[in-house]
């Protein structure tokens, strides 16, 4: 992979998308590939899901790849310029652009100047999917961009289109403001916030009042600077839907940015089944694609044998179109989740639905168990980035909290990793909320959403699954329960890499014969190079993985 990967990152405006293992090398791959670049007189940057993946991989493999380890590029608003920005040498009330020649003076008395300036002299160096999203044109200081977990990449670039404002943004963004004007416009759309609250728990609010909000917001942005949190939420103009608890889903508009002839993208991912629908997610559909190159070794089928997936052929049918049958499907499948906790008892657990009303209904089921009630959590979709996130999610892991509910919508799946994670209950299959725009869509561009809907979902299931076993000795397993899934097997699996849907790996199942079976797998597993190949067909097999 590192060959095919160099050898067209030598070539200008091409994009390079390279499939491989789960924790099995792809972060080696990207480095080594930098390093080689460097020895060219290439400039190369690496964008990683996380700040927390740069600390704990980037930097730890890159010991073994340069002479010094590569300096990261986080960006001015990062917690780490907290001191600095409130501290400027030169007087500003708010950051703008630390590259600029005003600042060069003042490498030894900004922290962020000094940052900067190492990342200007460096050949090769580090940043976020979040970085590349918000700031493309910082790419064209390069020659080429090399994006690790590109699968992530997708998910961050909508969240740059679509925000999700509730009163607990407002409150942690109003706790970080100390300018009076600044205070006064966010408690200005706190009061409207708790208006529309009102309105919202007997009727559908008019979009009009979300707006008012949006724009009290926009109008403390603008007052509050570039270096601010706030400074995101001038890029939002209106609101798209309001949810039954009065959470706005706010959209922006953003052009596609122009890239340069020279530069060349490498997008490296476990979970890419059509790289031309992912390039174009992932907004470089202007470059030259080059021919896929996947990696499916022995070792890796290896890895995926203590990986299996149970997908429940007469599970409920968890469609939000059949409004009719939902909630009693909804009821059911809660049942059934705490039937499949049981099965697996006293591991991380990350139960993965909808949407945040399946989540709370998720929840009131399993507090019913008094044994769960201490486990339960469910992580919110507002959180600031993936790296807040994986330190929520920690820190809830270790204080017991290891059941896990979230969202498709949730920052998860910009990179955010489950420490320990041993079991992944995906609940209703997680398509994305269409846009209003694609609910009005006819012909051609209705089928261009719904494939563009179904790409999403099948990335939510694979990196939901791809986050079991990270390390050789680990081992996990994941469960499908809705009949979605079965009875739309031809389509989705004709989709789906082969080491998903292999039959050592993918076994079909009802929701009687779950519980056990599942039991016996995670035993099986749990022991010593444990592995989920059988020897026979597993419905032969249930009587015997229940005596054992």
């Amino acid at each position: 992979m590192a060959n095919v990967v160099f050898e067209s990152m030598k070539l200008p405006h091409v994009v390079q998308v390279a499939q491989g293992p789960t924790g099995m090398g792809k972060t080696l791959v990207v480095l080594s590939v930098a390093a080689a670049l460097n020895d060219i007189k290439k400039k190369v940057l690496i964008a990683a899901p996380t700040h927390n993946h740069i600390q704990d991989n980037m930097n730890r493999d890159g010991e073994l790849v340069f002479d010094e380890i590569p300096p990261t590029l986080y960006g001015i608003t990062h917690k780490r310029y907290n001191d600095a920005r409130a501290k400027c040498p030169r007087g500003l009330e708010a950051c703008t652009n630390p590259w600029s020649k005003e600042c060069q003076n003042f490498t030894g008395s900004c922290l962020i100047v000094a940052d900067y300036k190492k990342c200007s002299e460096a050949n090769t160096v580090f940043t976020t999917h979040a970085y590349v999203a918000v700031k493309p044109s910082v790419v064209e200081k390069y020659d080429v961009l090399l994006v690790d977990e590109s699968h992530g990449l997708p998910n961050v670039i909508q969240g740059q289109r679509q925000r999700v404002l509730t009163m607990g943004v407002l409150t942690s963004l109003l706790a970080k403001q100390y300018d009076a004007e600044v205070r006064s416009l966010l408690e200005q759309a706190i009061a409207d916030m708790e208006r529309l609250q009102r309105i919202a728990a007997r009727a559908t609010p008019p979009k009009a009042m979300g707006n008012r909000i949006i724009e009290k917001v926009k109008q403390a942005a603008n007052k509050a600077g570039g270096a601010n949190p706030l400074h995101e939420w001038t890029f939002f103009h209106s609101v798209d839907h309001i949810s039954s608890d009065a959470e706005l889903t706010v959209i922006r508009y953003g052009a596609k940015h122009e890239w340069s002839d020279s530069l060349s993208v490498g997008l490296v991912s476990a979970t890419v089944e059509d790289p031309r629908a992912h390039v174009k997610d992932c907004g470089f559909e202007q470059l030259v694609l080059r021919p896929k190159e996947v990696i499916d070794s022995p070792e890796f089928h290896q890895r995926f044998l203590s990986r299996p997936i149970f997908a429940i052929m007469d599970g409920p049918r968890l469609a939000k179109g059949d409004a009719e049958n939902y909630q009693t499907f909804r009821q059911q499948a809660n049942g059934l989740i705490a039937v499949l906790i049981e099965a697996v008892p006293d591991q991380v657990t990350l139960i993965l639905c909808q949407n945040k009303d399946d989540a709370q209904s998720i929840r009131e089921s399993l507090q019913k168990f008094p044994a769960l009630i201490p486990r339960l959590t469910i992580l919110p979709d507002d959180t600031e980035d993936a790296d807040s996130c994986e330190e929520m999610i920690t820190k809830e892991v270790a204080a017991g909290k290891n059941v896990i509910i979230a969202t498709a919508s949730s920052k998860l799946w910009e990179g955010a990793n489950v420490p320990g994670l041993r079991y992944v209950i995906l609940d209703a299959l997680p398509y994305r909320r269409p846009s209003a725009a694609e609910l009005e869509s006819t012909g051609p561009k209705a089928s261009q959403s719904w494939k563009s809907m179904k790409r999403f979902m099948l990335n939510r299931v694979q990196q939901g699954v791809g986050r079991l076993v990270r390390h050789e000795g680990d081992w996990g397993i994941a469960v499908i329960i809705d009949e979605r899934f079965y009875s739309n097997k031809q389509q989705f699996l004709k989709e789906l890499p082969r080491y998903i849907k292999s039959t050592e790996i993918l076994r079909w199942v009802t929701k009687d014969q779950a519980p056990g079976v599942i039991r016996a797998m995670a035993s099986r597993l749990s022991k010593p190079g444990g592995t989920a190949r059988v020897n026979q067909d597993l419905f032969q097999a249930i009587g015997k993985l229940r005596d054992e």
